[in-house]
């Protein structure tokens, strides 16, 4: 098929569009078990060419700058608003183009792509997306003088195993090897792959608690072991401002009914509280580093119901008014209203108490879809103060410092209604342009 067949409105997806949706229609109960088997392994198989697909479309998204002329910062940016996927995912994709798609040089000529095994077994549909990202992965991992001369091996050793049938897991491990078959006597492959492997995540659970995951660097790893032995022995957070109890020489020792892993958690817990007292943390979001609780006059009257902390957490009222008691926590108590702080145009920036009152309203970056909290944010101008915008809490809102400078710059609007703030997207995003507000903070 050639070039001039490709129909601008996408007619060949619409097409394949088409067939999935007589697919989904299909009677799948008259067919064998055996033909059932078969429409899975044929259903994955196109998935996986689809994923080929995607590397030559954004592959020529990326060639011809559009994310740049769109006012974006890169395409992952712009991709991750076109599908509505994370930014993370987004990236993911057009890195996944750099090392199988098709490339362009400076001229407009036509390269083809870093990994052509890989690549030709994408098309083909006998890899999947998890097996070329290990396949890439373990290329970057190969010093970059020393690429060439082993990205074409590395790319023909791993596909082949990929095809015959390795899984994503199997063919990391055997990645591994192969990197340390070419630097067998030197600790820069073990350490590049500590770096690469290196990763923590913190994510709040339903009920309020936390989930704490990880992988360490050995560096990593000795700091924290002697950060938290000594801290193990010490009594549990609740008693964190008053003294250990002194014991008399000769007698038994006060019990501890913890367990290791609870000993551990609380050490933990210790280490950020003298972290935190010690003032030493860069400031965030514009203020001395504090962790700030907000809760509403009635919850404080009644001493009943969530506060919530300025990174998004969930704790009683009742702990938050303990934890109250350390300089470096402050409860922020607001009513209905959220204040009447306002500036007008007598200052650039959002004082301290107006920030404060932003936390406890907007909880977050506003941009839809962002989900970073106010900690990890900025303030951001509804009407820019270099036209005329006040220093108000009625022209301000929380924006991570992506947003705060990108979405003007890519033609998103934001306005406040109703103590909300809503974001109109540029006719490129929705030609409706229907105002939209992140209710992964406020509902």
């Amino acid at each position: 098929m050639t070039a001039t067949e490709v129909q601008p409105t996408g007619g060949l997806l619409s097409r394949v569009d088409d067939a999935i949706s007589e697919l989904l229609d299909a009677d799948l109960s008259r067919l064998t078990e055996d033909q059932l088997l078969e429409l899975v392994r044929a259903a994955d198989r196109v998935t996986r060419r689809l994923a080929a697909v995607d590397h030559r479309v954004l592959g020529e998204v990326i060639g011809r700058g559009i994310a740049e002329s769109r006012g974006y910062r890169d395409t992952g940016s712009l991709l991750a608003q076109l599908t509505s996927s994370t930014l993370s995912q987004a990236r993911a994709r057009t890195a996944a183009v750099a090392m199988l798609g098709t490339r362009r040089t400076v001229s407009g000529g036509v390269l083809p792509p870093l990994l052509p095994v890989a690549a030709h077994a994408a098309r083909t549909g006998s890899v999947s997306i998890a097996q070329t990202k290990v396949i890439a992965d373990v290329v970057r991992l190969v010093p970059e003088p020393d690429q060439p001369k082993y990205r074409h091996l590395i790319d023909a050793e791993l596909t082949g195993h990929a095809v015959a049938g390795c899984n994503s897991v199997t063919l990391k491990r055997l990645g591994t090897r192969i990197l340390a078959h070419l630097h067998p006597d030197g600790d820069e492959p073990r350490d590049r792959q500590a770096e690469w492997q290196r990763g923590i995540s913190l994510r709040e659970l339903p009920d309020g608690c936390g989930e704490l995951r990880g992988r360490l660097t050995p560096t990593c790893l000795a700091v924290w072991q002697s950060v938290l032995h000594p801290l193990m022995s010490i009594p549990a957070p609740g008693d964190f401002d008053t003294e250990p109890a002194t014991v008399e020489p000769g007698s038994d020792p006060i019990p501890d009914d913890r367990t290791i892993g609870q000993r551990r958690h609380d050490a933990f817990e210790h280490a950020a509280q003298r972290l935190l007292a010690a003032g030493d943390l860069p400031a965030t979001a514009g203020v001395p580093t504090t962790l700030i609780v907000t809760m509403t006059l009635d919850q404080l009257e009644t001493r009943a119901g969530q506060a919530t902390t300025h990174h998004g957490g969930h704790v009683s009222v009742h702990t938050a008014m303990r934890l109250g008691v350390d300089a470096k926590t402050l409860p922020v108590v607001f009513d209905q209203h959220l204040g009447t702080l306002a500036y007008g145009r007598t200052k650039r920036l959002a004082s301290a108490g107006q920030r404060l009152a932003l936390f406890a309203r907007d909880k977050g970056c506003t941009f839809p879809g962002c989900s970073k909290t106010a900690a990890e944010s900025q303030i951001h101008h509804l009407t820019d103060w270099a036209d005329g915008g006040p220093t108000d809490l009625e022209n301000l809102t929380i924006t991570c410092g992506y947003h705060n400078g990108e979405a003007p710059k890519q033609g998103w609007k934001a306005h406040l209604h109703n103590n909300l703030v809503y974001w109109t997207p540029p006719r490129h995003i929705d030609p409706d342009q229907r105002p939209r507000h992140n209710p992964i903070h406020r509902s």
